[in-house]
């Protein structure tokens, strides 16, 4: 399912547990980018100590920061698939690296994208840089259903879809707090109640 979060800047997000929860239910890589002058982008971590340290030393409070841990559904669990994925019509070849084009995390799977080895979201924001940034808006609402997005590019972060806010830090769903194996039936009750 992945999650994306969203830590606006000037709001602090310090909290290990939430972020281990959150690697734990999503295993399957993560990255994140600290919005400064420019984009820095880290991404291709593959195990939570190793995610924390790479935060740690890039935390700001005043700084915007989007986290994204990958539970993959489509393309091979690879450093090289971990997200954000610049929107452009390549990939920088490190996975960690300072740029000012936009950067597009995505939570859900996109039907029939990510074939011949690429993700669902590469391949979209592939497609995105393809098309004039003026029509990306209607573009992501066409794919959207349940699926969320977050565009970053300087001095900008868009975010489409409900996301859930817990201590004004944006999360794209609550899976987290849940452990692994659940019971689907609780899950989507516990899910229902919090949207009545």
């Amino acid at each position: 399912m992945c999650i994306l979060i969203y830590k606006p800047a000037g709001v602090a997000f310090t909290d290990i547990n939430t972020l281990e929860k959150c690697w734990d239910a999503n295993p399957d890589g993560a990255g994140f980018a600290v919005l400064k002058n420019k984009i820095h982008v880290v991404k291709g971590l593959m195990n939570f100590d190793e995610f924390l340290k790479a935060y740690s030393a890039l935390y700001d409070k005043n700084n915007d920061i989007i986290i994204h841990f990958r539970l993959a559904s489509k393309g091979p669990v690879v450093k090289e698939l971990t997200h954000p994925f610049v929107i452009d019509k390549t990939q920088p070849p490190s996975l960690e690296f300072i740029t000012n084009k936009p950067i597009l995390f995505h939570n859900g799977t996109i039907p029939n994208l990510g074939k011949d080895g690429k993700s669902d979201t590469l391949e979209f924001a592939e497609l995105l840089a393809k098309i004039s940034e003026n029509t990306w808006d209607k573009v992501i609402s066409t794919v959207r259903r349940t699926d969320k997005f977050i565009i970053a590019k300087q001095g900008e972060v868009k975010l489409y879809g409900d996301f859930e806010i817990i201590d004004q830090v944006y999360f794209s769903n609550l899976s987290w707090q849940f452990n692994r194996g659940i019971n689907t039936i609780k899950f989507l009750e516990v899910l229902y109640k919090r949207k009545r």
